[in-house]
């Protein structure tokens, strides 16, 4: 009788054990699952978020554009709004450098024609 007692008490605990068992493997296969959902949409939000960072340095620093010349393409280089700036930039300070060149040789005019011419001895002529 004890025995009998004991082998039900013995098959309730297995029993007991086999549904917690799956109920452990139920909840573990659904947080593999929502962990790959995660994961997944992780990925596409850094994808997106990278795709916007070139959109946006394309527009900043220029791009290669394909072009379609007869029957042939060629690839062309379109300068972006910082590009065009530094270009901008540079042609200013080219303008300055050729004022200030002009305006060095204008001094060195006037200095030699200003001053008494002197031979080669030295003395004022």
């Amino acid at each position: 009788m004890q025995l009998v007692s004991a082998n039900d008490r013995l098959k309730f605990v297995e029993i007991e054990l086999k549904k917690k068992d799956e109920e452990g493997e139920k909840y573990r296969s659904r947080c593999q699952e929502a962990l790959i959902a995660y994961l997944l949409e992780l990925q596409r939000y850094r994808r997106r978020e990278f795709k916007a960072d070139l959109a946006a340095q394309r527009l900043r620093l220029g791009e290669f554009v394909q072009k379609r010349d007869g029957h042939k393409f060629t690839e062309t280089w379109v300068d972006g709004a910082e590009m065009l700036k530094v270009k901008q930039r540079l042609q200013q300070i080219s303008a300055e450098k050729e004022e200030l060149e002009k305006r060095k040789k204008q001094v060195k005019g006037k200095r030699g024609s200003g001053f008494l011419a002197k031979d080669s001895n030295g003395k004022a002529s």
